[in-house]
């Protein structure tokens, strides 16, 4: 009799598979706990973004809050740059007779040095004379006084996965449909001698992902005499009657399409647009092109689209979150208080030389009292409604940058007084400007 030693073909096969299935059940959680945290790392690198260039909100001393961050301090966003430095205003370029995408960096978030070439005074770097210093003149502080980010490695911002942030100048939307946006009013007279209304739509717009230029309100459809177009503070684009000023023709002027499928959000297609009585618009209507920093991380597999940790990530900075409006009085119905209101803040703009200015100059002269209460208010951020009176010098559409800043009463030579003031990212009334109580 003899003993049979080993194991035979089958249990070496069995005991393989058990193993395998052992090793798939502790790999997948361990794979998952990963992705996880590259996930909670791309949120966090979004954030970090976020306060470099908005800075930490909640930080106050002796009552009052500390701004921080690039917009307070440069007055603006940071340009988007390629790897030699320059602006780039499209993200869409050719490689071998193919649209490409740009992946462009906000250099200056980390370095005055934005073409790297070790020299901060060349034009499109921020020079030392831009750096953070005490303005006697205008009585503000202002200037760069970075890094607001660590220096990445090989000067890319990536993700938790190790993928590029896309960075856009412009909010970006994907069409998954054919989308109809463009709408013309038109009347003419029945048979019946009465006006009749008809609205027409223009060419729909092919799906696709676009980038948005130029800020942008999608028309509010049939039923809606008065169309906004553009209705946005702080880049002096006026409201427009869609009766007289059909928004016709305009989407290829406002928008981008971009070579691949970014992602989120996604507008859904306009039904029933010939009927009034059916029709359903869109909620969400309104887009930002200028002003407005867009970052997109393409998930784990570094691709457009997917689910779950393969989806895109975006997060968006608009301008209401660091601009603000600033209104004040400086008159009545029976006498102004100056003659002229300026106001001054930081503006960093690549290649020109200087920081602070004062600007926006408001003529108290033509400015209207108010029926109710006879009080002459200038306002800087909300653009004129219909039918006010406009003039050169009144007309100023612009939203002041958050961060400490300083408006000017000015008069006769050697009576401009000077005030200095908290820009918040809302609504700020800082008083009476009294120059002279004749």
């Amino acid at each position: 009799m003899t003993d049979d030693c080993g194991f035979s073909l089958i249990e070496v096969l069995v005991a393989l598979a058990m193993v395998g299935v052992l090793a798939a059940v502790v790999t997948l959680p361990l794979k998952q706990t990963d992705e996880r945290q590259d996930y909670d790392r791309t949120l966090a690198a979004m954030e970090e973004i976020r306060h470099a260039v908005l800075g930490r909100h909640g930080l106050y001393c002796n009552g009052q809050r500390q701004f921080t961050g690039y917009v307070a301090d440069m007055g603006g966003l940071p340009a988007l740059v390629d790897e030699d430095g320059t602006e780039v205003g499209d993200l869409v370029g050719e490689q071998d007779d193919k649209p490409v995408l740009f992946f462009l960096e906000p250099r200056a978030l980390w370095t005055r040095d934005i073409n790297g070439d070790g020299d901060t005074d060349d034009p499109g770097d921020i020079p030392d004379d831009l750096c953070w210093k005490y303005y006697e003149e205008q009585r503000i502080w202002a200037g760069w006084r970075g890094p607001y980010l660590d220096p990445p490695a090989d000067g890319v911002l990536k993700d938790g996965w190790g993928n590029p942030f896309l960075f856009s100048d412009g909010e970006i939307i994907t069409l998954k449909d054919e989308t109809v946006v463009e709408y013309t009013f038109t009347s003419y007279i029945n048979i019946f001698g009465r006006t009749v209304y008809k609205w027409t739509s223009s060419p729909p717009v092919a799906p696709g992902t676009y980038r948005c230029k130029t800020n942008w309100a999608f028309p509010l459809g049939p039923g809606s005499t008065n169309l906004k177009k553009n209705p946005l503070p702080g880049f002096a684009t006026p409201y427009h009657d869609i009766a007289s000023s059909p928004y016709d023709g305009a989407w290829d002027d406002c928008w981008e399409e971009l070579p691949e499928a970014v992602g989120p959000p996604v507008i859904e297609p306009r039904e029933n647009n010939e009927d009034p009585d059916t029709y359903r618009s869109i909620a969400t209507n309104l887009f930002y092109g200028q002003g407005t920093l867009f970052v997109v991380s393409y998930g784990a597999d570094g691709k457009p689209g997917g689910s779950g940790y393969n989806r895109d990530i975006s997060m968006t900075i608009y301008p209401f979150e660091y601009t603000g409006e600033v209104a004040g009085m400086v008159g009545n119905s029976s006498r102004n208080f100056a003659d002229y209101v300026s106001v001054c803040y930081p503006r960093f703009e690549q290649g020109k030389a200087g920081l602070v200015d004062w600007r926006h100059r408001i003529r108290v002269s033509g400015l209207e009292a108010g029926a109710d209460d006879g009080c002459k208010n200038f306002r800087y951020g909300t653009a004129p409604h219909p039918g006010d009176t406009i003039t050169q010098e009144n007309d100023w559409n612009t939203n002041i940058p958050v961060g400490i800043r300083s408006i000017m009463a000015e008069g006769t030579a050697g009576k401009d007084r000077i005030y200095v003031f908290t820009v918040e990212p809302t609504g700020n009334f800082i008083g009476t400007l009294r120059l002279r109580s004749d």
